[in-house]
């Protein structure tokens, strides 16, 4: 048995008026992918555990709105609790 982990991310920038910091922001967008998981794929909400990371694990350095879009992303962490 094991779970998946869905972590949501932000760039540097505030975000707009809808949500107060990149905090919120990035558990909005794993809690929407968790959502989408649970209702299109049928996945147990038990297996699913949203994160968010907000800007704090950039993939690039926040140089101009190129590097921005690629930290702006959800990432999946899968692990299995069971020795293979």
């Amino acid at each position: 048995s094991g779970y998946i982990t869905i972590e949501g991310h932000t760039d540097d920038t505030k975000p707009k008026k809808t949500y107060s910091n990149n905090w919120e922001l990035s558990m909005a967008r794993a809690l929407t992918v968790m959502d989408y998981l649970e209702r299109a794929h049928h996945l147990n909400e038990k297996k699913l555990v949203p994160i968010a990371r907000a800007s704090s694990h950039p993939l690039t350095p926040n140089k101009d709105e190129g590097s921005r879009a690629k930290n702006r992303r959800v990432e999946f962490i899968l692990s299995y609790d069971h020795p293979l």
